[in-house]
Order: C-alpha cells, then structure tokens, then sequence
C-alpha cells in the first residue's frame, strides 16, 4: 500500500549516489526531434511504416501516440504482472486476478485467489494442461505468516490449490521457475532451490546464501539475484550445484531486474535505472545509470525496448542507448496513479497500476507532441496575492500546441497566457495568480493536440485555502497541529526540534 508520511522537521537532504565508480549518472538522452524521426522510421530497419494516418513529411512515421492505451483488466491493489501467452496474473492486496489476455483488446476476467500476494512465478503445464502458478507473501501486519502456495489454473478458469508452504521464518518474496526447479528469494534466508514434480509440486533442496536475496531473474542457465544494492550471477547449468560467478554493485536498492542477452536491467527506485553489461560475470560493469522522473519501481525489455514503471507514469526507451521514446499516465493526471511492475510481451505493455491492469500498445513509427505537468495540481494558501508557475514539459518530438486555457466559472484566479507552443523538450509556463477573498478553488482546463484523449483535453485543480492549517519547514507547532501530538495532552513541545514520521499504510 501507500506510505504516507509527515516530516516535521530533518537535516538537509545530502546526496545518495556520487558522481563516480560504478554509479555514475547519465545524463538521460534527450529527445532531437531530426535523430527521433529518423530513428522511427527505420527502427531496427524491420519496422517497416506506420499505419494510416496523416504522415510527416519526407518519413513514413504518423501523428499519433507511441503508447496508444488499448484496454482495461482486473486487478485489485496490483503490485506484480507476470505474463503467458494466454494469461496475465496481477498479484496484490486482494489475492491474485487473471486475465485471459488471448486479445489484447479485450482481457477477459477468468479468475482469482483470495487473500493477499506479493509475487507470482509461472510454473509448468501439467499433462493435462494445467498451468502451474506460484504465489508468495513474506507477512506483514495483516498477514502473520509467510507463505508459498502453489496453485493449478484448469483449462476452465479454476484455480486448484495444490500445495501450502508457510513458515514464520522465510519471508517470501520474488520466485521464478526454471527447469524444472522454483527459485525463491527469501530476504536473509537466501534463495532457496525447489525442484518440482509433473504437477509443479515443490520439494525443498538446498539454500544458496544471501544477506538479503529480493529479486530474481532467470536467463540461459544462469539465475540473476538482488541482494539490496548488489546484483550476482549464479550458473544453475547444474541446478543441484548453483555456482556464484560474479557480483555487481548497484547505484541503489534493486527493486526489480529484466536480464536480455549481455545486459541486466535494474529497476533501483527513486535512483533510477541501471543497466550492467553481463557479458562476463566475473567482472561486469556498469553501462548506463539515468535518473528519469518519478520511481523505478520495475523493468521489462523485449524487441529491442525496455519499459518501465515509474509508479506515477510509464516510460519506454530504447535498449540499447536509453533514448526515451514515450511517457506516459496510466490515468488522468489528476488521478492518484501508482504504477507498480510492468510486463512487455508481443508488441504491448501490460502494466499493474494498483486498481487495474492496463494494456497500451507500442506504435514505434507515431510520433507526437506529448504534454507533461510536473505538478498534477495547485493548491493556494495565505493572505496576501501570488502567483504559482504551472510548467508544460513536451517530452514528445513534435511541437506541442495549448490553443485554449479554459478556466472553471466563478472560480476568480488570473492566467497568463492562455495559449501557448512548447517545442519538443522544452518547458511552458503558464502563471495562475491568487487573490485571497476572490479566488476560490476550482480548476483549468488545457486544450492541446496531444493525441492522447486523456491529456488532449488536460484539467489541473487549484485549491484555495487561506485559512487552513499548514505546516511548513522551520515553522513552530502550535495549537492548530494538536492532531500531532502523540500524548493527547496538547503538549507539543517536545516534538519541537525532532523529525516525527506518521505513518498509516506501507506498501506490502
């Protein structure tokens, strides 16, 4: 779930990643409208043209969306999407949905487990083709106790539940299944190796050790594992003797990993992306590192793209050097958007963003403006008249046209301009003054050529409140923050000068 928390009061912020060694940021590579084109229309020189539409001149690329949303599918607080050709199965908060994904444009709903999952690995088909699907929880506060379960999907949608393991000490997390063996991260417990029978039943064998083993990925015969900020390679050619052959430092946390030929792809958070070269895992390196916008929170890479989840957005770049080729919001901008783990598979991004699962397509030859806000809203407080900035990133190749700001009846704040062209990769800014007594909340609306209907026609809330209570660095508590003292006596005084962290939900 969500973390919510209140910092009363902290040390500056200091650096988290040096400029130097294996973390080394890269500039992420930026959009030249020129190279974009070029590079769209001869993408891997197989893309061949773009559908019908209205081309750009001298290309066979289209005004359009890269990331055009195709469908909607059933999820319920998704933090994990794993993939067949037939299935998509989202884990979360409320068991495990699966979706008959056999047309992308129209998942169909086909079942679900009850209580709560972290992650799913995808086992065998049994003789009579049963799909084997395993399901991990590592415990929290709603559920005690650890768990693996191991579960058969009939060809009629019914979830068999075909073997438990729980134990209060293994703290299930990430799980693949490989050659006839269940790889499971279990924190400080390790991995540990189950070999499985025809029905994917799970047979315990032996522990490869770890300090605090979270993410895994299988590729050829060798299994990748995140153990906080390293990544190791170990050679399962043998599954009964797994060999370590190399680690790699990582610029972060790991918080999921895609391995494609030579290179491991490293989702490591609020630090980014980190791409390591494979090669040789006796002594891997450290190939891009960029910092997008928002949270890495998973990784996928298929056909030459790798996609991400950034929890507020989806990004997709290319591969090889890491040049964004799309953003994109899963929801409205205004909506509470969190975008948790991601899947690439046959042309299309499957996304678990929380409430559902959310199908978009890759159309590599359209390109188009792409309008971004940095902030989703603006809220106004005080007594005395302002201005607030609202920046327009156009993170596409195209210019970006706002041929109208349209501004709710009554709701009394000036903007200025109220139209506006943003060229590709360059900010707008759009002032939004405040008068205490005259402005009251309400919201604008942006009209632009975005294509994407969901932005195309763009609202941005404004919340005017002068006389709420508001806290701000370096103020002092009074008695309009009774709400935070822990005692219930009204004493705030002893909270002065300390850093107080409230905290309801945590993301499980």
């Amino acid at each position: 779930m969500v973390l919510l928390a209140l910092l009363l009061s902290c040390k500056p912020a200091q650096p988290l990643v040096e400029d130097s060694g294996p973390n080394e940021i890269d500039p992420p590579p930026q959009f030249d409208p020129v190279a974009a084109l070029e590079d769209f229309e001869c993408y891997g020189g197989t893309s061949g043209c773009a559908e019908a539409g209205p081309h750009i001149e001298g290309t066979c690329c289209t005004y359009g969306s890269t990331l055009p949303a195709l469908s909607i599918g059933t999820a319920a607080e998704a933090v994990d999407v794993q993939l067949t050709d037939q299935y998509a199965f989202l884990c979360g908060g409320f068991g495990m949905r699966i979706n008959d994904i056999s047309d992308p444009a129209d998942p169909t709903w086909v079942g679900s487990t009850a209580g709560r999952c972290q992650h799913t690995g995808v086992g065998p088909v049994t003789s009579a083709g049963e799909q084997v699907v395993y399901l991990s929880h590592h415990g929290d506060s709603w559920v005690e106790m650890p768990s693996l379960h191991t579960y058969r999907l009939t060809p009629d949608g019914v979830m068999e539940p075909e073997l438990l393991i729980d134990d209060p000490n293994l703290l299930f997390e990430d799980l693949v299944w490989h050659d006839n063996h269940l790889y499971v991260a279990v924190h400080e417990a390790g991995v540990r190796v189950y070999e499985t029978d025809a029905n994917g039943r799970p047979s315990y064998t032996q522990t490869i050790e770890f300090g605090n083993a979270q993410r895994l990925d299988v590729h050829g015969d060798k299994l990748y594992v995140v153990d906080e900020n390293l990544l190791t390679v170990v050679d399962i050619a043998d599954p009964t003797a797994p060999q370590r052959v190399g680690t790699a430092e990582l610029a972060a946390l790991g918080r999921d990993v895609d391995v494609d030929g030579d290179r491991a792809y490293v989702a490591v958070g609020s630090q980014g992306l980190v791409v390591v070269d494979v090669s040789d895992p006796a002594a891997m390196s450290t190939l891009h590192h960029i910092t997008p916008d928002g949270s890495v929170m998973g990784v996928s890479v298929d056909d030459g793209l790798v996609a991400t989840a950034n929890w507020t957005h989806i990004q997709l770049r290319r591969a090889d050097d890491l040049l964004l080729i799309g953003t994109k919001k899963t929801r409205v901008h205004s909506a509470f958007e969190q975008d948790f783990s991601i899947a690439m598979k046959g042309g299309r991004v499957y996304v678990a963003e929380w409430e559902k699962l959310r199908i978009f397509d890759v159309r590599r030859g359209y390109v188009a403006p792409d309008l971004w806000l940095r902030r989703d809203m603006l809220d106004f407080y005080g007594d005395e008249p302002y201005e607030q900035v609202l920046r327009v990133h156009n993170r596409g190749p195209l210019p970006l046209t706002i041929e109208d700001i349209i501004q709710s009846e009554g709701s009394g704040f000036a903007v200025e301009p109220t139209s506006l062209v943003v060229q590709p990769g360059e900010l707008g800014e759009i002032a939004v003054g405040f008068e205490p007594g005259v402005s009251e909340s309400g919201w604008i609306q942006l009209l632009s050529d975005d294509p994407d209907p969901e932005q195309s026609v763009l609202p941005v809330p404004l919340y005017s409140s002068s006389d709420a209570a508001r806290l701000n660095v370096g103020d002092k508590l009074t008695g309009q923050f009774g709400f935070l003292d822990p005692t219930g006596a009204g004493d705030l005084s002893n909270l002065e000068g300390k850093v107080t962290v409230l905290a309801y939900f945590a993301l499980f």
